[in-house]
């Protein structure tokens, strides 16, 4: 019946498959969570989830409830890493979610008290640090998510902000548990920066997921050795996790004077950059194909799937349909 259920929904799902950025669960257990069910035992976790992922678009992540259900269904203690990392196999694709975040020491049954380094089956439950380390690796390449549940010490804020980051969360209930989000609510940022003074729910919900902000620009060209100049472009990802859908990442040059444009594909991945890491993009600028002049140099992320451009932490201005406008570049050849 569940896997007939799961057959049926699969076209609709399918087909907004650009929309959907992952589905939780394998449809067992109260309210979904994969609890208090007969189908919870590792046999039945597995063949639900292999049946879930043959018949749901291959570009839709899936996710289980504990990081032991994710060793079980892949029968490995290693996590997911660079080099196997968004291939569409179910291994690629199952994240995690966590309906007990924080609800208790062992977030409701989420985590246990075996150890990872000695552990004899898949199955074992470690300890939350165990746990928040192995998902500090996995979730890197495949979404954490969920609810934070009942008001627990563990929850305090700004306690949460460290495991929040590690774990690598992208997304929770804007619903559940309204006693912890209140708290948040209740509670101020002190650190430094533009976040200063702001609510705990207002700076956890600007750094769910990514949150991409340019942190330097140069561009060097010496004209009697370089072919072409070079531009750098330093993004540092300041969210709690990286994207895990690929955005088309493209430099423009506008001339003021002409209003001709260059236009330049550029070579990142962003799927690859971590929460709390930077990365240096170079730009080749063929700078002696063009005119003299001033140039407008702009910036763009945009989502292909849902031709929607991605916002930046920055307060350069927006021109479209060019994107951040993010400098200015002078050309002459009076030598």
């Amino acid at each position: 019946m569940i896997l007939k259920h799961m057959d049926k929904v699969a076209p609709i799902v399918n087909k907004y498959k650009d929309n959907i950025y992952l589905m939780q669960g394998t449809f067992v257990g109260a309210v979904g969570e994969m609890h208090s069910s007969d189908y919870t035992d590792s046999e039945s976790t597995a063949i639900l989830i292999k049946h879930l992922a043959s018949v749901i678009d291959s570009s839709i992540f899936l996710s289980v409830r504990t990081p032991a259900m994710w060793r079980t269904i892949n029968q490995t203690f290693t996590p997911i890493s660079e080099n196997n990392a968004f291939q569409e196999t179910l291994f690629s694709r199952l994240g995690l979610f966590n309906d007990g975040m924080f609800g208790s020491e062992y977030d409701l049954g989420t985590y246990g008290e075996s150890h990872l380094a000695t552990a004899q089956s898949f199955t074992e439950k470690c300890t939350p640090e165990e746990e928040i380390a192995f998902q500090n690796q996995l979730c890197n390449y495949v979404p954490n998510g969920g609810e934070v549940v009942l008001d627990h010490p563990r929850s305090n804020f700004p306690d949460v902000l460290e495991p929040l980051s590690t774990m690598h969360v992208s997304y929770l209930d804007y619903d559940y548990d309204a006693t912890v989000l209140d708290k948040w609510r209740g509670a101020a940022y002190t650190g430094a920066g533009c976040f200063q003074g702001i609510d705990g729910f207002t700076y956890i919900g600007e750094h769910l997921g990514y949150r991409y902000a340019i942190q330097s620009i140069l561009c060097s060209f010496n004209w009697k050795e370089d072919e072409n100049a070079t531009l750098s472009i330093q993004l540092k990802n300041e969210g709690f996790s990286g994207s895990y859908r690929k955005y088309d990442t493209t430099a423009t040059l506008e001339n003021t004077e002409t209003g001709d444009v260059y236009q330049i594909p550029l070579d990142f991945d962003n799927r690859f950059l971590a929460g709390g890491t930077a990365a240096t993009i170079q730009v080749p600028l063929p700078i002696r194909d063009y005119p003299t002049g001033t140039y407008n140099l702009y910036f763009s992320m945009s989502d292909p799937a849902l031709n929607r451009m991605i916002f930046l932490a920055n307060s350069y201005q927006i021109n479209e349909p060019y994107g951040y406008r993010i400098g200015t570049l002078s050309i002459q050849k009076d030598f």
